[in-house]
C-alpha cells in the first residue's frame, strides 16, 4: 500500500513539473560585464538542484572521509564488546558442563577483551579521569569473568586463584553498573566458598558485613543456618530455622525434622537441670512435643543424675547442685508421660529411646506425688502391652517397670516377648542382660549363661 501511494505521489509530480515546464517562458539573465547570459529558467532550476546535489554529495563523502579512523575505533570497540560477551557465555556453559579448566581460559579471554574495551575507550576521549584506563569504570563483562574464573577454581580446589579472582571481583563490582546487586552477590557467594572450606567463623563475618536486608534474604538465612550448626552454635541455628521455615524454604517434612534435630542438639548441650529446663521452655509448643527433643531433654536429666550419684566419675560443673534424683525423674516423667500416651504415633526408633528412659524415669522415687502418677503410668504400660503384643520396645519397658517392683513373673513373661520381636540391637542387649539378671535372682545359672552369651552377640 505504501509503495502504491508513492508511485502515485512520483506521478503526479511528473506530471506538475510537465504543466510548468512544458510552456514556461520564463528566462533567468545573467550579466557579466559587458557581456549577458540568458538562458531558460527550467535550465537553471534544473542546474540549481544539480548543484545542491553535488554539494550534498561532496560533503558527505568528506565527512565519512574524515570520520574513518572514529569508525574503525567504533568497529573494534563493538568487536571487542562482541568477544567479550561471547567469551563469558563460553565459560559459562563449559562452567555448567563441568569443564572447569576451559572456563578458566574463556572466563580470562572474556576479562582481557573487556580490558581492552576500556582501553579503547579511554583512547576515545571518554573518561578523562587520571587513573590507569583498567582502573576506570569496568566493563559489565569483566567483574562477571572474575567471578566465573573464581567459581572454576573452587570447583578445582585452588583456593589461592580462587580468592584472587574473588577479590578482583568485588573491586570491580563497586564501579559496575547495578553494583549493590553484583557486591552483593560476590559476598554471598564468597559466605558459600568459606562453607565450603569448612570456616563457619570466616562465612559469618562476611555475611555481619552486609546489610540487613541482605541478610533477612533466604539465601543468606541458609548459609548463617549452616554456620551455626558447623560452630555448634545451637540455638541460633534453631532461630535461623525457624525463620526459614515461616519464609517457607522447606517443605513441611523437612522443617519439622530440622528442627527437631537443632532443638534436640539444644537440649544436649546444656550442662546444669536449670539450663535444661529454661532451655526447654524457650521452646514453642509445638517443639515441646517433638519425640527426639523431649527423648533429648530426658535423656540430659539422666546423665545428670548419674553425675549426682556418681561426682567423682564427673566434672563438678556437670553436676547439678540444687536437683536431687527424685525432682530429676519427676521432671523426666512430666516430659515423657505425654509421649508414652502417644506410643502409637510413635516410630520404631524413638520407640527404642523412649522405653529405656521411660524405666528410669518410672524408678521408685522419695516424691510424695510420685505413687499417684506412677499408677497412672503403670495402667497405661498394661493397656498399651495388651493393644500392642508384639512391640518388643513396649514389652521391654514394662518388663524394666515390673522388675523395679520386683514383680517377677510379669518381669519375666514381659522380657521373654521382647527378646522374640525387638530389632533394636542396644534393646537387644539391655533385655538379655535383663533375662540373665532374673536367671541368677531365682538361681538359674545355666539361663544366666545362656542369656549373657546372647547379649554378647546381639
Amino acid at each position: 500500500m505504501r509503495f502504491a501511494l508513492w508511485f502515485l505521489a512520483l506521478f503526479a509530480l511528473a506530471t506538475a513539473a510537465a504543466l510548468f515546464a512544458g510552456d514556461n517562458p520564463g528566462t533567468v539573465s545573467i550579466f557579466f560585464p559587458p557581456h549577458r547570459l540568458d538562458v531558460s529558467l527550467n535550465l537553471a532550476l534544473v542546474a540549481l538542484v544539480g548543484f545542491v546535489a553535488v554539494l550534498h554529495l561532496t560533503l558527505t563523502s568528506l565527512r565519512g572521509l574524515l570520520g574513518l579512523p572514529q569508525a574503525a575505533r567504533a568497529w573494534r570497540k563493538q568487536q571487542r564488546d562482541r568477544a567479550a560477551v561471547q567469551s563469558l557465555a563460553n565459560g559459562t556453559a563449559h562452567f555448567l558442563a563441568g569443564r572447569f579448566t576451559r572456563a578458566v581460559r574463556d572466563a580470562h579471554t572474556a576479562a582481557a577483551h573487556a580490558i581492552a574495551y576500556q582501553a579503547d575507550s579511554f583512547d576515545d576521549g571518554h573518561d578523562h579521569s587520571e587513573a590507569h584506563p583498567t582502573q576506570r569504570t569496568p566493563h559489565p563483562v569483566l567483574p562477571l569473568a572474575h567471578w566465573l574464573a573464581a567459581e572454576a577454581h573452587h570447583a578445582l580446589q585452588n583456593k589461592g586463584a580462587r580468592n584472587e579472582a574473588l577479590q578482583q571481583a568485588l573491586e570491580q563490582s563497586r564501579d559496575a553498573a547495578r553494583s549493590d546487586s553484583l557486591s552483593e552477590g560476590l559476598s554471598l557467594r564468597a559466605a558459600r566458598f568459606a562453607l565450603d572450606d569448612r570456616d563457619p567463623q570466616q562465612a559469618l563475618a562476611v555475611l555481619g558485613r552486609l546489610s540487613a536486608g541482605v541478610r533477612r534474604r533466604t539465601l543468606a538465612l541458609r548459609m548463617q543456618l549452616r554456620a551455626a550448626r558447623l560452630t555448634g552454635a545451637s540455638a541460633q541455628a534453631l532461630d535461623v530455622a525457624r525463620t526459614l521455615a515461616k519464609h517457607g524454604a522447606f517443605s513441611e517434612a523437612v522443617s519439622l525434622s530440622l528442627r527437631s534435630a537443632l532443638a534436640a542438639d539444644l537440649m544436649r548441650e546444656c550442662a546444669d537441670a536449670e539450663g535444661l529446663q529454661r532451655a526447654f521452655k524457650a521452646l514453642n509448643a509445638h517443639e515441646q512435643t517433638m519425640p527426639d527433643v523431649v527423648i533429648a531433654a530426658a535423656d540430659c536429666l539422666r546423665k545428670l543424675s548419674q553425675a549426682q550419684a556418681h561426682p567423682q566419675s564427673q566434672s563438678p560443673a556437670r553436676a547439678p547442685s540444687t536437683h536431687g534424683l527424685a525432682l530429676l525423674r519427676l521432671q523426666a516423667r512430666a516430659w515423657l508421660l505425654p509421649l508414652l500416651q502417644r506410643w502409637d504415633e510413635l516410630q520404631p526408633g524413638p520407640r527404642a529411646k523412649l522405653a529405656p528412659l521411660m524405666a528410669w524415669a518410672l524408678h521408685d522415687s522419695a516424691d510424695e506425688h510420685s505413687s499417684a502418677r506412677e499408677q497412672d503410668a503403670l495402667a497405661l504400660l498394661e493397656s498399651l502391652q495388651t493393644s500392642h503384643p508384639k512391640d518388643g520396645a513396649l514389652h521391654h519397658l514394662c518388663g524394666s517397670v515390673f522388675e523395679q517392683r520386683q514383680l517377677w513373673g510379669k518381669a519375666q513373661s514381659a522380657f521373654d516377648r521382647a527378646s522374640n520381636t525387638l530389632q533394636d540391637d542396644a534393646l537387644r542387649r539391655a533385655n538379655w542382660t535383663a533375662l540373665a539378671r532374673l536367671a541368677e535372682q531365682r538361681g538359674d545359672a545355666a539361663a544366666a549363661r545362656s542369656a549373657l552369651s546372647k547379649a554378647a552377640l546381639a
